[in-house]
């Protein structure tokens, strides 16, 4: 039976959840958590839930999803994550979606997101696994739903699901790879991709990508404010334990990078290191162009 939030706020940590089985006779969903009103809110943190639909958010209710698990099996309309009806709000922080999908609206198809009848999904991070299925997408609104992608990574490009873009205004997206896709603040100029860096969260993105296997070859970056990174060891752009490599353009603008830093014996993912080569700003470059750009207060 699912657990019933009916006007209240309940907080979930480290929890396990397990709603009902597949039910492929009949191709109903009964979502493992509902909730349900405008006084409802749920928080969910490193929590793992399962069902025929993982979350269901109607009339006005609150979720707010930090890590975990969140899975659907394969059945018919059955979305990990389902908002409807003016007011409700789901914002996903992070956590991994995986075979159903989410869902906004009434188009009875698989998704990892379902938005509709003007409910709003959020989405700032977040994994959202490929699922084989011919009516399928990672994303779906209809009658007003919105679904707003400021982070995460997707098995389909957010940017053209289903004919429609649901990244947040300012942002494009990011192909890493045919089944991994983000996005990222950016414009499109005369066809070239022009990533936009504002903070060190926007450094950290593209060396994590970068690290994932773009190379953002033909592809802009452009630093348009002075970064200061934070106390912590600096991931570089590009691996050269992987040969992951940078092979765009780094436009700094004359923006100053401080903080920069490798030191110890543990390199950025807590691996040892054998040797310091690599170790910079970048540690791969393949046909790249770095120009414009300052560093101070870097150790390496």
């Amino acid at each position: 039976c699912p657990a019933i939030l009916n006007n209240g706020t309940l907080t979930l940590t480290d929890a396990t959840i397990q709603g009902a089985p597949s039910d492929t006779s009949t191709g109903t969903a009964s979502y493992a958590v509902n909730n349900d009103g405008v006084g409802s809110k749920l928080t969910a943190n490193n929590t793992n839930i399962s069902g025929r639909g993982a979350i269901g958010a109607t009339n006005g209710a609150k979720v707010e999803i930090n890590g975990g698990t969140y899975h659907t099996p394969e059945v018919a309309w059955g979305h990990a994550i389902y908002a409807v009806n003016e007011g409700t709000e789901v914002v996903i922080n992070d956590g991994t979606f995986s075979e159903g999908y989410a869902y906004s609206g009434n188009n009875w198809g698989m998704y990892q997101i379902y938005s509709g009848d003007k409910a709003k999904v959020t989405v700032n991070g977040g994994n959202f696994e490929a699922w084989d299925c011919a009516n399928g997408y990672d994303l779906c609104t209809a009658n007003d739903g919105v679904i707003e992608i400021y982070g995460g990574y997707f098995a389909e490009d957010p940017t053209n699901q289903n004919g429609k873009n649901y990244a947040a205004t300012g942002y494009i997206s990011i192909k890493i790879s045919d089944e991994k896709y983000t996005v990222m603040k950016g414009i499109v100029d005369n066809g070239v991709n022009t990533y936009i860096i504002e903070n060190a969260d926007d450094l950290k993105h593209i060396a994590e990508i970068v690290d994932a296997g773009a190379t953002l070859k033909d592809e802009v970056v452009r630093l348009d404010a002075d970064i200061i990174l934070p106390e912590e060891n600096w991931n570089p752009i590009g691996d050269n334990r992987t040969d992951m490599a940078f092979s765009g353009t780094f436009d700094g603008q004359d923006h100053l990078i401080s903080g920069a830093k490798i030191s110890g014996d543990f390199c950025w993912d807590g691996s040892v290191y054998g040797s310091k080569e690599g170790w910079g700003l970048f540690s791969v470059l393949d046909g790249a162009t770095v120009k414009n750009v300052k560093l101070d207060n870097e150790v390496f």
